[in-house]
Order: C-alpha cells, then structure tokens, then sequence
C-alpha cells in the first residue's frame, strides 16, 4: 500500500513549470523527485525550512519525503506543523492519512481522508485511498465508490480503452465484453475474478474476454463464463469494457458460492504422479506452506507494510510435528532458504509463476498455510481449507476480528497480537493441523 500512496500523493502535486523550478524551492523538490533523487530533495527542503520555518509547502513535502523514507516520528512532526501553518493544506492532510495506514485502526487515516475531502471534494487520491481505509474496516459499499477515483488517476487521456465505452449495467447480448485487472495486486484479481461469472449469467454476453496478467492466464483460461484471455496491455475487439474491481458495484456484494476457481485436470494428473514420485502419498496430513512475501518484486522501503508479513522459518517450527509434510508454495524460494526451514517440507522445484500449476498442487493438499498472499486467495477460491497468519495491522479484505472471512468459507484468519510476534498465530496454526479429527 505504501508504494500506492506514495504514487497517489505525487500524482496530486501541483504542476511545475520552468519558472517555478527556478523561483520556488518547493518546485524545484518536486522535479528532483521527479528524477528519483530524494536524498537531495530533501536536503534542498531542509535548508530552504531553516529559514522559512513557516512555509506549509516545504513542511508538508518534507514530511511525505521523510515518511517515505521509513522515519513516522519526523514525518508526523513536520506535517503537523505544516497543518498548524494551513489547517486545510490537502497535500498535509493526504500525507497524514497515508502515515496513518498502516495502523491496525483504520479510524485515524479514514478522518484525515474524509478532511482533505471536505476542503476539496473531488480530490482523487484522497477518495482512492479512503477506499481503501474503508475496505479494512469493513465498508466495502462505500469503500468501491471511493475506489472509483482510481481512474481519474491512473487513467487519463492516455487510456487505451477510451474509445470503449464502460459497461453501466446493460443487457450485452449479442455483445462482446473486455473485463481487466485494472487495479491491485494477484490476491485481489484471484478475489474478485468470481464476479466474472455472475456477469456472464446477469448481463448475458455473447464472448467474455477477460484482461489478466501472466501468473494468471492459464488459470483464468479454464474459468467457468470466460472465452478468452488476453495478456496486459492488448485490448482485444469488444464492444464495452469493464473493469474487473467495478464489478461488485455493477453486480452487488452478495457473496457467491465458493469454489470458483479450480485445477485444470490435465495439471491436476502431472502433479498427482511428480507428487507421488517425490513420496508424497499414504498416510499423514499434507499441507501447503507460504511464508512471506514474493522478494522478487519488492520496492524496498517503500514496500514496508508488504515486507511485515513475513515469517522466519525458525518461527515455523511449530508446525512440524509426526505425520505431517510440507509443500512449498513458496515462488521464488532458494536452495539456502528450504535448507533452513525447521520442517519435513518438500519444494516443486524452480520457481512457480504461474497460478494454474499451483492450483493443481494444491488440489492434491489438506489444507494450506499461508501469510496474506495471493496463494491464500487461490486455496481459498478453489474450496481448501487455508489457515491465514495475518500480521497486526491486518488486511484490506479481512475482518478485524474474528477468525471467519465473509468472502471464503473454508479460510480461518489467525492473527498476530502485537506487530512482528508470530508466535501466537503460528501456535494457533500447529494446534489446528494437529488436533483429533
């Protein structure tokens, strides 16, 4: 989320001009940012603030700057005094709303959405983001309004699909629809791909063809309701679009029926015998194991609340006891990093990247183990049991209480008590795996 904010608040920066740059030292931030050169951003704002302590503009972007950089305390001092200089000052506002995100309480970040939206009520990035705010307590009706903003700021004159029109809710027979993954990360298009066929049974299209990214097409090709799927970027022949997270909106939240998603049987059969050739079969439990995060496309600190998820293998050792073997399903996990897990675990081989050999795996497992991950939306779609070790601060679509999901039956959430002590939800876990049936 912090990479989005961090997008979402510069897209809301006023625009530079030539001049500025060269008269106003804010401006001149702003397009040494635009450069990727934060670290001399910054210094130019803190020398420019030592003489101008009042300046709202310098306060505020040093304090997006400095929360950017990992450091809350001095973020939060420098945008409260830019908010005693200019109790309206949007730029202030938003950057607190976004220092306040990852905060198990969304309370605090949704008040300061909600104020950049009373001085400015069509400011885009502060409806994006109080969608957002919205989803983790819960409010998702209100919540995929305000994500609506989403494409007035990712979307502009440049879009691809403006020639096509949006789906408003027709009838499309005899019509062919483009639906795509416009928004959000593999978990939310493996989430919500289960309004693809309550569209094609409502609207009643002649062809659906569906957006989706690579980890995916194989997977959403043997999707009940879906012709075709076209890889990111190509926009196939349609008659309307529609964007796959403007679906519950269109469609309605009511949940449908779970599993959705399913193994192709061919795969399904490949694994079952690489599965036995490994020794996996007979007695015991087998279980699917995610324990932190995809690495290989980490933004470094701008990624942070990503990153909180995962778990140290040592952390696991819990989980091994008699009876009970380990898959991985783990993407981009090495030789070094299987070799240190405490536990009876065998890996695939090579990395999985794609979400159709994974679900064939998973349909010859038990349950799955899984940080918040895409791996645990797929188990969960396709009806396995998942036990979700969810960090403190929670997750966009997870309750904050409670170990029921109302959008997965057979997942059960086990959460951290404090940020960063796993020891709970993975005890949690182990009891679980290894009670009597």
């Amino acid at each position: 989320m912090f990479e989005r904010l961090r997008n979402l608040l510069r897209n809301n920066t006023p625009a530079v001009t030539e001049r500025t740059v060269s008269d106003n030292p804010v401006a001149s931030a702003r397009t040494l940012l635009a450069e990727g050169r934060n670290d001399a951003a910054r210094a130019l704002l803190e020398k420019h603030i030592a003489t101008q302590s009042a300046d709202a503009d310098a306060l505020a972007l040093l304090g997006w700057l400095l929360f950017d950089a990992g450091q809350a305390v001095a973020a939060r001092a420098c945008l409260e005094r830019a908010l005693l200089r200019d109790p309206a000052h949007i730029e202030a506002l938003n950057a607190m709303g976004a220092l306040s995100s990852d905060d198990a309480d969304p309370e605090a970040s949704i008040g300061w959405f909600r104020a950049v939206l009373r001085h400015d009520p069509d400011n885009a990035a502060a409806s994006y983001n109080l969608g957002q705010r919205l989803f983790f307590r819960g409010d998702y009706a209100e919540g995929f309004r305000m994500l609506g903003a989403r494409h007035r700021l990712h979307h502009g004159r440049d879009n691809p699909l403006a020639p096509l029109p949006a789906w408003q809710g027709e009838s499309l027979a005899g019509k062919t629809v483009f639906v795509w993954c416009d928004w959000g990360g593999l978990g939310d298009h493996l989430l919500f791909s289960r309004y693809v066929r309550r569209l094609r049974a409502g609207a009643r299209p002649a062809r659906l063809v569906l957006g989706a990214r690579p980890e995916c097409t194989r997977l959403f090709a043997g999707m009940e309701g879906v012709d075709q799927v076209s890889a990111p970027g190509v926009v196939p022949p349609a008659d309307v679009h529609a964007p796959l997270l403007d679906l519950p909106q269109r469609l309605g939240l009511a949940q449908d029926g779970v599993p959705y998603l399913q193994g192709d049987a061919a795969l399904v059969a490949l694994w079952a015998q690489r599965m036995r050739a490994a020794g996996l079969g007979g007695s015991g439990r087998l279980a699917g194991l995610v324990w932190r995060t995809d690495q290989r496309s980490s933004a470094g600190a701008h990624d942070r609340s990503r990153l909180a998820k995962s778990i140290a293998p040592g952390a696991l050792a819990p989980l091994g006891k008699p009876g009970m073997r380990f898959v991985s399903l783990q993407p981009d996990a090495d030789a070094d990093e299987l070799a240190a897990m405490p536990l009876d675990l065998y890996s695939p081989g090579g990395p999985i990247d794609d979400f159709a050999d994974t679900a064939a795996i998973i349909t010859h497992l038990d349950l799955v183990i899984s940080i918040d991950s895409a791996v645990a939306h797929l188990a969960a779609a396709m009806g396995k049991p998942v036990l979700l070790l969810l960090r403190h601060a929670g997750g966009m679509f997870w309750p904050r209480s409670g170990a029921a999901s109302a959008w997965y039956p057979t997942l059960r959430i086990l959460r951290q008590q404090s940020e960063g002590d796993w020891g709970v939800p993975v005890s949690a876990a182990a009891g679980k795996i290894h009670a009597p049936e």
